[in-house]
């Protein structure tokens, strides 16, 4: 986990508590699922049960919330994992596909309203 103080320093997007389901993959393989609950465009957090430390890195499928289709889930590729504690673990989204961004940054836009 970061020194006290020095989160702000690195987050570059404003974060927004938001609850909806994620399943995380390695390797092309669903691993578990949890639950975000601090996002932004460049990250989140997420409450789960997988086993993951700081360094690795994971694939996310993410439901968004509201006037998102439900259906279709918004897809990280790779996803940093930066820092983790008993059963929540932070990701800096690495790569994803335009589409997908394009989504995520709406979404978040929305939220600042």
């Amino acid at each position: 986990m970061s020194e006290p103080g020095r989160a702000d320093e690195r987050r570059h997007f404003p974060r927004f508590w938001v609850q909806f389901p994620v399943s995380l993959i390695t390797d092309g393989v669903k691993v578990g699922k949890g639950t975000v609950d601090d996002l932004s465009a460049g990250g989140c957090a997420v409450n789960s049960q997988v086993n993951v430390r700081t360094g690795d890195y994971v694939a996310l499928q993410l439901i968004l919330p509201d006037q998102q289709a439900p259906t279709t889930p918004l897809t990280v590729d790779v996803a940093a994992v930066r820092w983790t504690s008993q059963r929540k673990f932070g990701l800096e989204f690495i790569s994803m596909p335009s589409g997908d961004q394009a989504r995520l940054r709406q979404y978040v836009t929305t939220l600042q309203r």
